[in-house]
Order: structure tokens, then sequence, then C-alpha cells
């Protein structure tokens, strides 16, 4: 990840905390110590802030459906812990979090999800457009074939690599590469893929991602 990206998902992590600490802290010391935790640490701070994106990032791998359908009870784990005593307990804080507050904390997680595993986000979006295709009567092809590729780079992409020269020589050796260029041609040989289709596909994927990634000082506030 480089730094800039990294940078940025810190600071949508700290607003979270800082939303949460300020609604629900009085009640959770373990997330009135991790504000206070992430207001004390600054940029220079790699390998903290490594952590705190790591920590993040397996919690929302874990319960991203949970995250993207806005569903509390589907949920599979329920602690961000960055240490024993410093972490969020997400089931303390969504069982007392009113339905406007419930919405603000949905609306942070999928703002961080989006900027920290882009291509979850992407398979969201590509999901969505297929099940309306076929609720239309198409085949969306095309949308089956994006994911499949989303799905394949996604497994090799590791959130703390910071080189992405290390990140492509890994792709390569794995054979995700050619497995796609294979797969890609082995498509439109036999016809199964539309070259127009597949790019109105990637504009309309590229353009649903972008209003998934609201900028920053727009992130709502659980204050109302």
């Amino acid at each position: 990840m480089e730094s800039e990206q990294k940078v940025l998902v810190f600071k949508y992590i700290c607003n979270f905390i800082k939303d949460l600490n300020e609604s629900f802290g009085e009640g959770q010391k373990s997330l009135r110590l991790y504000a206070h935790l992430v207001e004390r640490t600054g940029i220079m701070h790699e390998e903290p802030i490594r952590k705190h994106i790591r920590l993040f990032f397996d919690f929302l791998q874990e319960n991203r459906d949970a995250v993207v359908e806005k569903d509390p009870k589907a949920f599979k784990t329920w602690r961000l812990a960055y240490s024993e005593k410093v972490g969020i307990d997400m089931k303390d804080v969504l069982n007392r979090a009113d339905r406007q507050e419930t919405e603000a904390i949905f609306k942070h997680l999928l703002a961080i999800l989006a900027v920290l595993d882009p291509s979850s986000s992407a398979k969201d979006v590509l999901k969505k457009e297929l099940e309306e295709k076929r609720r239309a009567g198409e085949d969306g092809n095309e949308e089956v074939f994006l994911k499949n590729i989303i799905d394949k780079v996604s497994s090799q992409v590791d959130p703390s690599t910071e080189n992405p020269m290390e990140l492509m020589t890994k792709m390569m050796s794995s054979g995700v590469v050619n497995e796609i260029v294979e797969d890609m041609n082995s498509s439109f040989s036999r016809g199964n893929l539309d070259m127009g289709k597949m790019i109105q596909t990637m504009q309309s994927l590229m353009g649903s991602l972008g209003q998934m990634m609201p900028p920053q000082h727009n992130l709502p506030s659980m204050d109302g």
C-alpha cells in the first residue's frame, strides 16, 4: 500500500473512532483508550498505523457482507482489539445506537472498506449490476468475467505490502496474470464476451466506485 493511501485510510479510521468515542465512549473504556491512542499517533508512526490498518482490514473482510448490507445481525466478529485493553466492542456500540447513529456507523465502515479494499467494493458493485441485468433478462457475462478477475487479483493482495513491484512479482510468479489472459482470450474467441459491453461495464464500475469513496471531510457525524 502506497504511503499516501495509507495516510488516507488512517484518517478515515481516526474520524470513525473519534465519532464513536464522542457518542459511546462514556460507557466503553477500551474505546476511550483507543480514541486517545489514535489522537496521539502521527503520520510518522508507520508501524502503529500499519497495525491500525491491518486490524480494520481483517475486521472488514470478516464482516464485509454485514457492512455492505448494513445488517448488524450479520456480523461474524464484534471486537476490534488493538491490544488487551484498547479496542472497540461493536456489539456494545450497535446495541446502544439509535437508527440514525447506526446509519452513520455503517456509512463510516463502508467508506473505510472502499478506500481500504477497493477490490471488495468493486465486487459488490458488479454483483449489484449483475442482479439488475438478470432481472431484466440479460446474461451479464461481462460482470461475471470482471468479478472473476477481481477475485483472482485480490487473492494476491496484501494491504501491508508497500512495494508495488513486490506485488507484481508475486502475481506473476503465482500464474494469476497468465490465467487472466488465457481466460480473456478463450472467452472472446467463444463469443461469450462482447468488447463494447465490457467497456460499458468497466465505465459503470469506475463511476460507481467513485461514488462509494466520498471525500474524507464529507464523512457523516454521529451527532446528526
